[in-house]
Protein backbone atom coordinates (compact mmCIF):
# COMPACT_ATOMS: atom_id res chain seq x y z
CA UNK A 1 0.00 0.00 0.00
CA UNK A 2 1.24 3.38 -1.07
CA UNK A 3 1.70 5.98 1.73
CA UNK A 4 -0.36 9.26 1.41
CA UNK A 5 1.07 12.25 -0.49
CA UNK A 6 2.39 14.96 1.76
CA UNK A 7 1.83 18.44 0.35
CA UNK A 8 3.78 20.29 2.99
CA UNK A 9 7.20 19.16 4.17
CA UNK A 10 7.96 19.36 7.76
CA UNK A 11 11.12 20.98 8.85
CA UNK A 12 13.15 19.69 11.63
CA UNK A 13 12.95 21.80 14.72
CA UNK A 14 16.07 23.86 15.27
CA UNK A 15 18.48 22.74 17.84
CA UNK A 16 17.82 24.33 21.13
CA UNK A 17 19.86 27.61 21.51
CA UNK A 18 21.70 28.29 24.69
CA UNK A 19 19.73 30.48 27.08
CA UNK A 20 20.36 34.23 26.91
CA UNK A 21 21.52 35.57 30.22
CA UNK A 22 19.29 38.31 31.65
CA UNK A 23 20.38 41.95 31.11
CA UNK A 24 20.73 44.14 34.13
CA UNK A 25 19.15 47.46 33.06
CA UNK A 26 20.21 49.25 36.20
CA UNK A 27 23.83 48.41 35.83
CA UNK A 28 25.92 51.45 34.70
CA UNK A 29 28.46 51.10 31.95
CA UNK A 30 31.83 52.27 33.12
CA UNK A 31 33.96 54.31 30.63
CA UNK A 32 37.07 52.63 29.38
CA UNK A 33 40.11 53.23 31.47
CA UNK A 34 42.78 55.48 29.97
CA UNK A 35 45.76 53.73 28.54
CA UNK A 36 48.54 53.11 30.95
CA UNK A 37 51.47 55.36 30.69
CA UNK A 38 54.86 54.10 31.27
CA UNK A 39 56.51 56.61 33.52
CA UNK A 40 59.89 55.02 33.09
CA UNK A 41 62.01 56.27 30.26
CA UNK A 42 62.20 53.80 27.43
CA UNK A 43 65.23 53.33 25.36
CA UNK A 44 63.32 53.60 22.06
CA UNK A 45 61.63 56.94 22.91
CA UNK A 46 63.06 60.39 23.20
CA UNK A 47 60.55 61.48 25.90
CA UNK A 48 61.83 62.23 29.33
CA UNK A 49 60.14 61.39 32.53
CA UNK A 50 58.84 64.90 32.95
CA UNK A 51 57.25 64.83 29.46
CA UNK A 52 55.55 61.56 30.22
CA UNK A 53 54.18 62.95 33.46
CA UNK A 54 52.72 65.98 31.58
CA UNK A 55 51.15 63.72 28.98
CA UNK A 56 49.63 61.54 31.64
CA UNK A 57 48.21 64.59 33.38
CA UNK A 58 46.63 65.87 30.13
CA UNK A 59 45.06 62.52 29.37
CA UNK A 60 43.81 62.03 32.90
CA UNK A 61 42.47 65.51 33.57
CA UNK A 62 41.35 66.47 29.94
CA UNK A 63 43.07 69.85 29.83
CA UNK A 64 44.03 71.54 26.58
CA UNK A 65 47.72 71.84 25.91
CA UNK A 66 49.17 75.32 26.39
CA UNK A 67 50.36 77.12 23.22
CA UNK A 68 53.23 79.49 22.84
CA UNK A 69 52.62 83.14 21.83
CA UNK A 70 53.73 82.41 18.24
CA UNK A 71 51.27 79.55 17.95
CA UNK A 72 48.47 81.67 19.43
CA UNK A 73 49.16 84.48 16.93
CA UNK A 74 49.12 82.03 14.00
CA UNK A 75 45.86 80.59 15.23
CA UNK A 76 44.30 84.08 15.52
CA UNK A 77 45.19 84.87 11.87
CA UNK A 78 43.39 81.83 10.57
CA UNK A 79 39.96 82.61 9.13
CA UNK A 80 37.36 80.44 10.75
CA UNK A 81 34.43 79.90 8.43
CA UNK A 82 31.03 79.51 10.01
CA UNK A 83 29.68 75.99 9.93
CA UNK A 84 27.32 75.17 7.14
CA UNK A 85 23.69 75.20 8.05
CA UNK A 86 22.04 71.85 8.24
CA UNK A 87 18.44 70.95 8.03
CA UNK A 88 18.18 70.47 11.75
CA UNK A 89 19.77 73.83 12.67
CA UNK A 90 17.47 76.90 12.59
CA UNK A 91 18.28 79.99 10.51
CA UNK A 92 19.86 82.80 12.50
CA UNK A 93 19.57 86.42 11.25
CA UNK A 94 22.98 87.99 10.70
CA UNK A 95 24.06 90.85 12.89
CA UNK A 96 22.76 94.30 11.85
CA UNK A 97 25.24 97.05 10.84
CA UNK A 98 26.50 99.25 13.59
CA UNK A 99 24.43 102.38 14.19
CA UNK A 100 26.43 105.52 13.31
CA UNK A 101 27.59 107.57 16.21
CA UNK A 102 26.27 111.06 16.87
CA UNK A 103 29.69 112.56 16.27
CA UNK A 104 29.84 110.98 12.79
CA UNK A 105 26.40 112.36 11.94
CA UNK A 106 27.45 115.85 13.05
CA UNK A 107 30.59 115.72 10.92
CA UNK A 108 28.60 114.70 7.86
CA UNK A 109 26.04 117.46 8.40
CA UNK A 110 28.78 120.01 8.92
CA UNK A 111 30.50 119.05 5.67
CA UNK A 112 27.19 119.21 3.80
CA UNK A 113 26.42 122.66 5.23
CA UNK A 114 29.85 123.99 4.28
CA UNK A 115 29.56 122.65 0.75
CA UNK A 116 26.12 124.25 0.38
CA UNK A 117 27.40 127.58 1.73
CA UNK A 118 30.35 127.68 -0.71
CA UNK A 119 28.06 126.77 -3.62
CA UNK A 120 25.59 129.52 -2.64
CA UNK A 121 28.39 132.09 -2.41
CA UNK A 122 29.53 131.12 -5.90
CA UNK A 123 26.06 131.57 -7.36
CA UNK A 124 25.67 134.90 -5.53
CA UNK A 125 28.94 136.16 -6.94
CA UNK A 126 27.91 135.27 -10.49
CA UNK A 127 24.55 137.00 -10.01
CA UNK A 128 26.25 140.17 -8.70
CA UNK A 129 28.61 140.27 -11.67
CA UNK A 130 25.72 139.91 -14.13
CA UNK A 131 23.70 142.59 -12.30
CA UNK A 132 26.64 145.00 -12.35
CA UNK A 133 27.23 144.55 -16.07
CA UNK A 134 23.52 144.98 -16.76
CA UNK A 135 23.38 148.13 -14.63
CA UNK A 136 26.19 149.68 -16.66
CA UNK A 137 25.16 148.62 -20.15
CA UNK A 138 21.35 148.38 -20.28
CA UNK A 139 20.56 152.15 -19.98
CA UNK A 140 22.99 152.98 -22.79
CA UNK A 141 21.59 150.24 -25.03
CA UNK A 142 18.01 151.34 -24.38
CA UNK A 143 18.79 154.97 -25.11
CA UNK A 144 20.55 154.01 -28.34
CA UNK A 145 17.75 151.70 -29.51
CA UNK A 146 15.05 154.21 -28.60
CA UNK A 147 16.78 157.01 -30.46
CA UNK A 148 17.27 154.80 -33.51
CA UNK A 149 13.51 154.18 -33.72
CA UNK A 150 12.51 157.88 -33.89
CA UNK A 151 11.03 158.64 -37.35
CA UNK A 152 11.45 161.93 -39.22
CA UNK A 153 9.53 164.90 -37.83
CA UNK A 154 8.37 168.05 -39.59
CA UNK A 155 9.80 171.16 -37.99
CA UNK A 156 7.69 174.19 -37.04
CA UNK A 157 8.50 177.42 -38.78
CA UNK A 158 6.88 180.52 -37.30
CA UNK A 159 8.28 183.83 -38.50
CA UNK A 160 6.00 186.87 -38.46
CA UNK A 161 7.74 190.11 -39.43
CA UNK A 162 5.11 192.40 -37.92
CA UNK A 163 5.42 190.95 -34.40
CA UNK A 164 7.01 193.16 -31.82
CA UNK A 165 9.19 190.57 -30.12
CA UNK A 166 11.69 187.99 -31.37
CA UNK A 167 10.13 184.86 -32.84
CA UNK A 168 11.55 181.35 -32.36
CA UNK A 169 11.77 179.55 -35.68
CA UNK A 170 13.04 176.23 -36.92
CA UNK A 171 14.19 175.21 -40.37
CA UNK A 172 12.59 172.05 -41.75
CA UNK A 173 15.30 169.43 -42.20
CA UNK A 174 15.28 165.71 -43.04
CA UNK A 175 16.74 164.88 -39.65
CA UNK A 176 15.07 162.33 -37.39
CA UNK A 177 14.56 164.63 -34.41
CA UNK A 178 13.09 168.06 -33.69
CA UNK A 179 15.87 170.64 -33.86
CA UNK A 180 15.89 174.40 -33.54
CA UNK A 181 18.18 176.97 -35.07
CA UNK A 182 19.01 180.24 -33.37
CA UNK A 183 16.20 182.71 -34.04
CA UNK A 184 16.84 186.24 -35.24
CA UNK A 185 16.47 188.17 -32.00
CA UNK A 186 16.78 191.77 -30.95
CA UNK A 187 19.29 191.36 -28.14
CA UNK A 188 18.13 194.45 -26.22
CA UNK A 189 16.11 193.61 -23.13
CA UNK A 190 15.45 189.97 -24.00
CA UNK A 191 13.24 188.19 -21.45
CA UNK A 192 10.41 185.65 -21.60
CA UNK A 193 7.78 188.37 -21.96
CA UNK A 194 9.36 189.45 -25.26
CA UNK A 195 7.82 186.36 -26.87
CA UNK A 196 4.28 187.37 -25.85
CA UNK A 197 2.88 188.18 -29.34
CA UNK A 198 4.23 184.95 -30.81
CA UNK A 199 2.82 182.94 -27.90
CA UNK A 200 -0.58 184.64 -28.26
CA UNK A 201 -0.80 183.46 -31.86
CA UNK A 202 -0.26 179.81 -30.91
CA UNK A 203 -1.87 179.41 -27.48
CA UNK A 204 -5.34 178.47 -28.74
CA UNK A 205 -4.07 176.25 -31.55
CA UNK A 206 -1.66 174.27 -29.34
CA UNK A 207 -3.63 174.45 -26.07
CA UNK A 208 -0.53 175.70 -24.23
CA UNK A 209 -0.70 178.68 -21.83
CA UNK A 210 0.94 181.87 -23.07
CA UNK A 211 3.31 181.96 -20.09
CA UNK A 212 4.50 178.40 -20.83
CA UNK A 213 5.09 179.13 -24.54
CA UNK A 214 7.10 182.23 -23.63
CA UNK A 215 9.22 180.19 -21.22
CA UNK A 216 9.91 177.44 -23.82
CA UNK A 217 10.90 179.94 -26.51
CA UNK A 218 13.14 181.93 -24.16
CA UNK A 219 14.86 178.71 -22.95
CA UNK A 220 15.53 177.72 -26.59
CA UNK A 221 17.09 181.10 -27.30
CA UNK A 222 19.29 181.23 -24.18
CA UNK A 223 20.54 177.61 -24.38
CA UNK A 224 21.41 177.82 -28.06
CA UNK A 225 23.47 180.90 -27.25
CA UNK A 226 25.29 179.03 -24.48
CA UNK A 227 25.63 175.75 -26.43
CA UNK A 228 25.31 176.34 -30.19
CA UNK A 229 26.02 172.68 -30.97
CA UNK A 230 23.00 171.46 -29.02
CA UNK A 231 20.29 172.69 -31.44
CA UNK A 232 17.50 172.43 -28.87
CA UNK A 233 13.95 173.32 -29.96
CA UNK A 234 11.01 174.74 -28.05
CA UNK A 235 8.90 171.81 -29.33
CA UNK A 236 10.99 169.40 -27.26
CA UNK A 237 10.56 171.53 -24.13
CA UNK A 238 6.83 171.74 -24.81
CA UNK A 239 6.63 167.94 -25.16
CA UNK A 240 8.34 167.49 -21.78
CA UNK A 241 6.15 170.13 -20.16
CA UNK A 242 3.05 168.34 -21.48
CA UNK A 243 4.25 164.93 -20.21
CA UNK A 244 5.28 166.21 -16.78
CA UNK A 245 2.54 168.60 -15.63
CA UNK A 246 0.35 169.55 -18.62
CA UNK A 247 2.27 172.85 -18.84
CA UNK A 248 1.86 173.72 -15.16
CA UNK A 249 -1.85 172.83 -14.94
CA UNK A 250 -1.47 169.61 -12.94
CA UNK A 251 -3.96 169.28 -10.08
CA UNK A 252 -5.82 172.46 -10.98
CA UNK A 253 -2.79 174.74 -10.73
CA UNK A 254 -2.70 177.93 -12.82
CA UNK A 255 0.41 179.69 -14.13
CA UNK A 256 0.71 183.34 -13.11
CA UNK A 257 2.03 186.07 -15.46
CA UNK A 258 5.42 186.01 -13.72
CA UNK A 259 5.74 182.24 -14.31
CA UNK A 260 4.93 181.11 -10.78
CA UNK A 261 2.13 178.67 -10.00
CA UNK A 262 -1.06 179.31 -8.05
CA UNK A 263 -0.19 176.30 -5.91
CA UNK A 264 2.96 174.19 -5.75
CA UNK A 265 3.07 171.12 -7.99
CA UNK A 266 4.62 168.25 -6.01
CA UNK A 267 4.78 164.66 -7.20
CA UNK A 268 4.48 161.40 -5.30
CA UNK A 269 7.11 160.00 -2.95
CA UNK A 270 10.04 158.41 -4.81
CA UNK A 271 10.75 155.57 -2.42
CA UNK A 272 13.84 154.60 -4.38
CA UNK A 273 15.48 157.99 -3.63
CA UNK A 274 16.20 158.98 -0.04
CA UNK A 275 15.79 162.62 0.93
CA UNK A 276 18.57 164.85 -0.41
CA UNK A 277 17.40 168.35 0.56
CA UNK A 278 16.10 167.90 4.12
CA UNK A 279 12.60 168.67 2.86
CA UNK A 280 13.60 172.24 1.93
CA UNK A 281 12.31 172.04 -1.67
CA UNK A 282 9.77 169.20 -1.72
CA UNK A 283 8.66 169.32 1.93
CA UNK A 284 9.51 165.64 2.50
CA UNK A 285 12.33 164.74 4.90
CA UNK A 286 12.17 161.00 4.21
CA UNK A 287 12.09 160.62 0.43
CA UNK A 288 12.56 162.95 -2.52
CA UNK A 289 9.65 164.17 -4.66
CA UNK A 290 9.60 165.74 -8.12
CA UNK A 291 8.51 169.39 -7.99
CA UNK A 292 7.41 172.20 -10.30
CA UNK A 293 5.98 172.26 -13.84
CA UNK A 294 9.02 170.42 -15.24
CA UNK A 295 9.15 167.98 -12.28
CA UNK A 296 12.73 168.31 -11.03
CA UNK A 297 13.87 166.18 -8.09
CA UNK A 298 15.86 168.24 -5.54
CA UNK A 299 19.24 166.60 -6.27
CA UNK A 300 18.92 167.26 -10.02
CA UNK A 301 17.72 170.82 -9.46
CA UNK A 302 20.88 171.58 -7.50
CA UNK A 303 22.93 170.70 -10.61
CA UNK A 304 20.99 172.72 -13.22
CA UNK A 305 19.23 175.45 -11.23
CA UNK A 306 19.15 178.83 -12.99
CA UNK A 307 17.41 182.20 -12.63
CA UNK A 308 15.83 182.77 -16.04
CA UNK A 309 13.48 185.68 -15.33
CA UNK A 310 15.99 187.78 -13.35
CA UNK A 311 14.07 187.93 -10.08
CA UNK A 312 17.18 187.05 -8.08
CA UNK A 313 16.40 183.41 -7.24
CA UNK A 314 16.28 180.04 -8.98
CA UNK A 315 12.84 178.57 -8.35
CA UNK A 316 11.84 175.07 -9.61
CA UNK A 317 8.16 176.06 -9.21
CA UNK A 318 8.59 178.92 -11.72
CA UNK A 319 8.17 177.74 -15.31
CA UNK A 320 10.69 180.26 -16.67
CA UNK A 321 13.48 178.96 -14.40
CA UNK A 322 12.38 175.33 -14.78
CA UNK A 323 12.29 175.46 -18.61
CA UNK A 324 15.80 176.88 -18.91
CA UNK A 325 17.08 174.35 -16.36
CA UNK A 326 15.48 171.58 -18.45
CA UNK A 327 17.24 172.87 -21.56
CA UNK A 328 20.56 172.81 -19.72
CA UNK A 329 19.93 169.20 -18.62
CA UNK A 330 19.00 168.05 -22.13
CA UNK A 331 22.06 169.69 -23.71
CA UNK A 332 24.50 168.28 -21.14
CA UNK A 333 27.24 165.79 -22.15
CA UNK A 334 27.71 167.73 -25.43
CA UNK A 335 24.62 166.18 -27.02
CA UNK A 336 23.51 167.26 -30.48
CA UNK A 337 19.71 167.18 -30.52
CA UNK A 338 19.68 167.60 -34.28
CA UNK A 339 20.46 163.86 -34.55
CA UNK A 340 18.11 161.07 -33.60
CA UNK A 341 20.64 159.44 -31.29
CA UNK A 342 21.31 162.67 -29.41
CA UNK A 343 17.61 163.54 -29.18
CA UNK A 344 16.64 160.12 -27.83
CA UNK A 345 19.52 160.02 -25.35
CA UNK A 346 18.60 163.47 -24.04
CA UNK A 347 14.97 162.57 -23.37
CA UNK A 348 15.95 159.21 -21.86
CA UNK A 349 18.30 160.99 -19.45
CA UNK A 350 15.32 163.06 -18.26
CA UNK A 351 13.30 159.93 -17.38
CA UNK A 352 14.65 156.38 -17.82
CA UNK A 353 11.55 154.93 -19.49
CA UNK A 354 11.11 154.03 -23.14
CA UNK A 355 7.41 154.82 -22.89
CA UNK A 356 8.30 158.31 -21.64
CA UNK A 357 10.53 158.93 -24.66
CA UNK A 358 7.70 157.81 -26.97
CA UNK A 359 5.18 160.13 -25.28
CA UNK A 360 7.48 163.15 -25.43
CA UNK A 361 8.14 162.50 -29.11
CA UNK A 362 4.41 162.21 -29.78
CA UNK A 363 3.70 165.57 -28.12
CA UNK A 364 6.64 167.32 -29.79
CA UNK A 365 5.59 165.97 -33.18
CA UNK A 366 2.01 167.12 -32.55
CA UNK A 367 3.10 170.67 -31.64
CA UNK A 368 5.41 170.86 -34.66
CA UNK A 369 2.66 169.85 -37.09
CA UNK A 370 -0.02 172.06 -35.54
CA UNK A 371 2.24 175.10 -35.40
CA UNK A 372 2.84 174.77 -39.14
CA UNK A 373 -0.85 174.35 -39.95
CA UNK A 374 -2.56 177.48 -41.28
Amino acid sequence: MTPPLQLFSRRKPPASAPPVPPVDLVKRVEPPAPPAVDLVKRSDSGATKVDLVKAATVVAVGEKPKLSWRERRKAAKKVVLPPKETEDEPWVMPALPRKPRLADLRDRRGRARRALAFRSLGYLGIALIIAGVSFLLVPQIRARDTAAQIPPVPQPSQSTPDQAGPVPNTDPTPSVAPQASTPAVNTTQINPAAYGPWAQSLTAKLDIPVVALQAYAYAQYQENLAAPGCHISWTLLAGIGRAESDHGREGGAVLQPDGSSSKPIIGIQLTAIKDTDGGLIDGDKVYDRAVGPMQFIPSTWKLYAVDANGDGKADPFNINDASLASARLLCSDNRDLKTGVGWGAAVYSYNHLNSYVENVYKYADQYARESLAS
